[in-house]
């Protein structure tokens, strides 16, 4: 590996330049899954995990003469961080990709809290509408869920 110690700012410039040439942003049905980085250099991928994280991966070979390549990913939070690091540094297109993968995994994001902050808000609603003598079936129609669900919450909280 290069002996050259960079700084937190040089190593976010370098994967930038790494991601104009070969990197990816992931999405499954429109959907910000990851970001990826794909060489036959596999030296470059362990110094990006050993500063960002991540994983690393093999590809299969198409062809006994083709060299060996690999995959370095990442999603989540993190993937989300490294993208907002990066993207001062790219150019327009990939700028213009990095904001899409953003505005994708924030608006899954914010889903998934709301939802998460919703089922919580329901938790103590259940617990309430309980304590209030209600019964299982009665509670599952106020708060929309099933009557399993709503049974099974209750037993975990010994009520």
């Amino acid at each position: 590996m290069n002996s050259h110690i960079m700084n937190r700012e040089q190593l976010v410039i370098w994967l930038a330049g790494l991601f104009e040439g070969e990197g990816t942003f992931n999405f499954y049905k429109e959907v910000a899954k990851k970001i990826s980085i794909t060489s036959t250099d596999k030296d470059v991928l362990d110094k990006i995990q050993e500063n960002f994280g991540g994983r690393i991966c093999s590809t299969t070979k198409k062809f006994d003469h083709w060299k060996q390549a690999y995959i370095w990913y990442i999603s989540g939070l993190e993937a989300k961080n490294i993208i907002e690091s990066i993207k001062p540094y790219l150019l327009s297109r990939r700028s213009f990709r990095a904001q899409e993968w953003l505005d994708s995994f924030t608006s899954l994001y914010n889903i998934r809290e709301n939802k998460k902050n919703s089922y919580e808000i329901k938790k103590s609603r259940i617990l309430e509408l309980r304590s209030q003598g209600l019964k299982h079936r009665e509670i599952a129609e106020i708060v929309d869920l099933d009557r399993t669900t709503v049974s099974k919450y209750l037993s975990a909280n010994g009520v």
